[in-house]
């Protein structure tokens, strides 16, 4: 017994020391400079320097990032949020989830009990930001299971940047004793300002003294690893949001458990650990000290405990837009110095911004600025900076000492030129394209920036690299190079080959004309970059239209036309009144609009005491990126359609313009399918995604179609409609937040509701119209007046729905009954017919009429300006009947499986998406439909949904062919003829017996069930199925027929068996 207890807490031992509890106190906005045990001996904080005397303080920390949203962002993933495209202040872009897991995952699975208490601003969308924490409780660890590790997060906001606001006239800490930094004018509110924030740093030291309280009351302090650090530097204008150190240096404390000894990093607690750590080290060395794997994609490197790797000979930092302000800036430094390159030198570091002006220091010190009293030192900050920029941290640990251009520094200026661009490459850096520009091509490639600037056909680093280099060089001999640039193919060159031209003034003006031409570049970012150039250069007619322009069409960039005029200074004060007509065109208010306003004479009622975060861009980017991600999607389906029965498509009987322009504004599939031959079954598939072997619907009612003596099987039965557990199309964009409509023909089920349909009008289980002219005699359509055409009146209703839900997003499935028989044409669109030989008049004006209705639709859209937001299919269930309109050169018709029966028109529209004028050649199918549309409106399919299309997006985009693959069909059921002589199908009895098809590359195979009997042809030379190629081919049919019996055992595709006993081969 003696021998199990000991035996027991030596496990337990064993078991503390391979799992500690890890507790990590976080601040917000200090710099190391407001601890006391940093060196500041007017700071008050007791608790944090004690902290430190009972562990290790850490002289050499830095933030990656200098506001919240980035840093925090890196310390949740591992990556720099550079790397991942998170890194613009309060966005929400998403990243790759199922390969990005974020350290609070790892230390689960590794057993611990995390939390996490107060702010997250983890800047990433596609995830909740509280997802990966077990608790929000501030004393997280009192909700664990007995015995469990604990990892618990508590975030302080006492010392945020918001408590350095107000009265600064009483404060706990005395002015005169407090030292402003070399930067700052040494002015009595400024001495204020800063002992005000001391007072908030005392504040924030009090509640980490509470917290360490209740871990000892709780018997927890000798099994918890205890961490301090802020979470980026600050607080005074200058620190938070800017690379220099006041920005990136951060205090690091870490208290270690005599029982965990092993992992101390000195001999003796109390002391200075002198290595370089960067915050991007801190979630590898959590997960290591946890004991958990850590994931070989972390940047960071181990700095604590067993797992601990080399140090780092640098560290790297970057801004790029804080708040509404657009600065692009990288930085690398040793222990000793910081090198910094400004992407954009002309824009001044102390651009307004409305939070820091907030502050009584910022507001005395833009003032004394603007009164013209500071210095070179105190009033640089307010000028446009060099390119580059060195300072020696340790002798200037101010950083306004700029030694670049010292002889002496060269050597180690090209070094950290160097190691700076050879990390930018390591960790692909996607801040090399403007922020809109890196939304607009993850919207129109459906992918993430994760994805994107890892891809080099999209995003090719090094030459953005060399080209935003060159821009910098500000050297009139590169002139000849930034020309050619500034007619690159690539984007991003463009775009710099523009900002070098404004880092030439004057020595620009040989480029005027190559300016003026760049301000109607498809980028709006290298447009801008043009007219800012231009207006430098006095060049201003154009320049000064092309702003107006951009901000009358909300531009995807309207926020870096709104920093551009802020820019410009005097010369912006053209476009303030189109500033102001920016309320207009939006409810949505702006900091940098208001500032733009207010400061050239407008009265502008301003909040100070909060700030508006709703940035028009970002609204913008938002609804750009809905065009990608939550587009609108309208889908138009015809009945009975032909594929030849439209102009873009070869006719030129038939009269469809609007479709004609649709096509010619999108793209063009030329060989597209539909799933099955007719109404029922081609429908269920589209709208579920699935086979019909999946779905059990094949045909139209009965399976058994057809004189009974003339079926030799017994086929398989149909079931007619989709089952309500079924999953559409509908389901998954409504649980997406999606207003899901359909109107007009259903055909695959009782209640459209059933299947994730919000408004249903006009359709059920009913496969077609009773009467195309009012009265109509549909239970769930109200009759309109006599004569009322059915096409325009759901058009009608349609656009009604359009108007009601413009706000969006919408899923409207607008399956007309048209062309479908009754052959009923609208009376002044059949006289135009009747005169033409070898058609059919109601059939044609049927087709004319859906197509002057689509054209209203779509007139609709421009109305409500939802064009751009909204993707458009048209197509059709199936192929067209033969006996009405001629599908040649295409075999057969409706229900039969040659190409005449399942060839259907497709075309898909989506401006700033899909280019105009393009077609794929490559087979489609609708089955493709389920999964684009899914993936186009961002949404998800439900885990274990089994999906028989593909995504077509890379193809729309144009930035990827489909995979290789083949299209299947199985119809175990028998279809009879429409007229035995016009059909064109196997036998004059059945558009088709039970049979299956399929399609591989140029090869399409058809096997009937009766006979065992094969069908094979060659697509390429013979599209109308004409030359069965069977017996010639043997070793093909053979290939083709092991895919096919694969497939079929695939998804369970039932074969008939079973002999009918009724069956007369004399009737045959």
């Amino acid at each position: 017994m003696a021998f199990a207890v000991a035996l027991q807490i030596s496990l337990s031992g064993v078991f503390a020391l391979e799992q500690p509890n890890i507790l990590w106190l976080t601040s917000e906005d200090n710099s190391a400079k407001w601890i006391g045990c940093y060196g500041n001996a007017q700071a008050t904080t007791p608790n944090i320097d004690r902290l430190a005397a009972e562990g290790f303080r850490y002289a050499h920390c830095y933030a990656n990032a200098t506001v919240c949203a980035p840093s925090r962002s890196t310390w949740i993933t591992g990556l720099q949020a550079v790397s991942t495209g998170t890194h613009p202040m309060r966005s929400r872009y998403p990243i790759p989830h199922d390969q990005l897991r974020y350290y609070p995952d790892h230390l689960r699975e590794a057993g611990y009990y995390v939390t996490n208490h107060e702010k997250t601003d983890y800047n990433i969308g596609g995830r909740a930001d509280n997802d990966c924490w077990d608790s929000g409780e501030r004393y997280g660890w009192r909700g664990r299971n007995a015995g469990q590790p604990f990892f618990c997060v508590i975030n302080f906001l006492e010392s945020h940047e918001s408590r350095a606001f107000g009265l600064v006239d009483r404060t706990r800490h005395d002015p005169d004793k407090v030292k402003p930094a070399a930067y700052h004018p040494d002015l009595p509110v400024i001495r204020q300002n800063y002992a005000h924030y001391m007072d908030a740093v005392e504040n924030m030291d009090a509640e980490i003294g509470r917290v360490l309280a209740e871990l000892e009351k709780d018997g927890l302090a000798d099994d918890t690893i205890v961490i301090y650090n802020s979470d980026h530097g600050g607080v005074m204008f200058r620190s938070k949001r800017f690379l220099y150190d006041s920005g990136t240096h951060c205090p690091l404390i870490i208290r270690i458990p005599a029982k965990f000894r092993h992992l101390w990093p000195n001999q003796k607690t109390g002391t200075v650990v002198d290595r370089l750590v960067s915050f991007v080290d801190m979630p590898a060395t959590w997960l290591s000290l946890a004991g958990a794997d850590v994931p070989e994609r972390f940047q960071g490197t181990v700095f604590l405990g067993e797992g601990m790797g080399d140090e780092p000979t640098f560290h790297f930092s970057f801004r790029e837009r804080a708040d509404e302000r657009i600065d692009p800036v990288r930085s690398i430094r040793t222990r000793d110095y910081i090198y910094i390159k400004n992407y954009l030198p002309f824009v001044p570091g102390g651009q307004h911004l409305m939070y820091p002006w907030i502050m009584k220091a910022t507001q005395v010190w833009s003032a004394y600025d603007q009164a013209g009293k500071t210095d070179a030192v105190t009033g640089r900050f307010f000028r446009p900076r060099p390119p580059e920029e060195l300072y020696c941290g340790s002798s200037d640990p101010d950083n306004v000492r700029n030694l670049v251009e010292d002889p002496a520094l060269q050597e180690k200026l090209a070094a950290m030129r160097a190691r700076l661009r050879a990390y930018q490459l390591d960790i692909h850096d996607s801040g090399l394209l403007p922020e809109s520009e890196r939304a607009r091509l993850t919207a129109k490639h459906g992918i993430t920036i994760y994805e994107l600037v890892r891809d080099p056909a999209l995003y090719d680093l090094p030459t953005l690299l060399d080209a935003a280099d060159l821009a910098l060089e500000q050297e009139v001999r590169n002139l000849p190079e930034l020309l050619k640039g500034l007619r690159s193919e690539i984007v991003g060159v463009r775009y710099w080959s523009a900002v070098g031209l404004v880092g030439l003034a004057e020595q620009a003006r040989p480029a005027v004309p190559e300016l003026k031409m760049a301000l109607n570049d498809e980028s709006h970012e290298v447009r801008i970059m043009a007219a800012y150039a231009l207006v430098r250069l006095g060049e201003t007619r154009e320049a000064y239209a092309c702003f107006r322009e951009l901000m009358q069409a909300k531009s995807y960039a309207l926020l870096s036309v709104l920093n551009a005029i802020d820019w410009l200074g005097d010369e912006g004060q053209p476009l303030i009144k189109s500033v102001q007509r920016l309320s207009e065109l939006s409810d949505t208010e702006s900091d940098l609009r208001a500032w733009l306003l207010e400061k050239n004479g407008f009265e502008v009622e301003l909040n100070w005491a909060q700030q508006k975060y709703i940035r028009l861009e970002q609204e913008e980017l938002q609804r750009r990126e809905q065009a990608a991600a939550r587009p609108n999607i309208l889908y138009i389906n015809a009945d009975d359609l032909g594929v030849a029965d439209v102009g873009f498509m070869g006719n030129a009987v038939y009269h469809t313009p609007n479709l004609d322009r649709l096509a010619a504004e999108g793209m063009v599939f030329t060989c597209a399918y539909a799933p099955a031959a007719n109404c029922a079954p081609s429908r269920a598939a589209c709208l579920s995604g699935q086979q019909a072997s999946r779905t059990g619907v094949y045909t139209v009612g009965n399976s058994a179609r057809g004189k009974t003596e003339t079926r030799k099987l017994i086929p398989i039965k149909n079931r007619p409609v989709l089952s309500d557990e079924a999953l559409t199309i509908a389901d998954v964009l409504k649980d997406a937040g999606y207003t899901t409509c359909q109107i007009g023909k259903w055909h695959v089920g009782k209640d459209p509701a059933q299947q994730g349909i919000d408004i249903n009008i006009g359709g059920g289980e009913w496969g077609g119209a009773k009467s195309y002219f009012s009265p109509y005699r549909n239970p769930v359509l109200t009759d309109g007046p006599d004569g009322e055409y059915l096409t325009d009146r759901l058009t009608d209703e349609a656009i009604r729905f359009v108007r009601d839900h413009r706000t969006g997003p919408f899923f409207l499935y607008l399956p007309y009954y048209t062309v479908h028989t009754p052959l009923q044409g609208r009376p002044d669109l059949v006289e135009r017919y009747k005169r033409v030989e070898g058609i059919n008049a109601d059939y044609a004006a049927m087709v004319e009429a859906l197509d002057e209705n689509i054209g209203r639709l779509l007139e609709s859209l421009e109305e409500f300006n939802l064009s751009d937001n909204t993707l458009v299919i048209f197509t059709s269930d199936n192929g067209g009947i033969r006996s009405i309109s001629r599908q040649d050169p295409y075999r057969a018709g409706k229900g039969s499986y040659y190409e005449g029966g399942i060839r259907v028109p497709l075309t898909m529209r989506w401006p700033g998406t899909i280019r105009p004028g393009s077609t794929c050649a490559e087979p489609v199918t609708g089955l493709d439909f389920f999964p684009t549309l899914v993936h186009a409106a961002g949404a998800d399919v439900p885990a274990g949904t089994q999906l028989d299309g593909v995504n077509l997006m890379p193809v729309l985009t144009e930035y990827a062919p489909l995979p290789e693959r083949a299209l299947f069909w199985h119809f175990p059921i028998y279809l009879q003829a429409y007229d035995g002589s016009l059909d064109d199908a196997r036998d004059p009895l059945f558009r088709t017996r039970p049979g299956s098809a399929m399609r591989f590359g140029k090869w399409k195979l058809h096997h009937y069930f009766e006979d065992d009997a094969f069908e094979l042809y060659d697509l390429e030379t013979d599209i109308g199925e004409r030359n069965n190629l069977a017996e010639s081919n043997p070793e093909q049919v053979k290939e083709l027929k092991r895919l096919l019996n694969a497939w079929r055992k695939n998804v369970n595709a039932p074969v008939p068996t079973g002999k009918n006993p009724k069956y007369d081969p004399d009737d045959v």
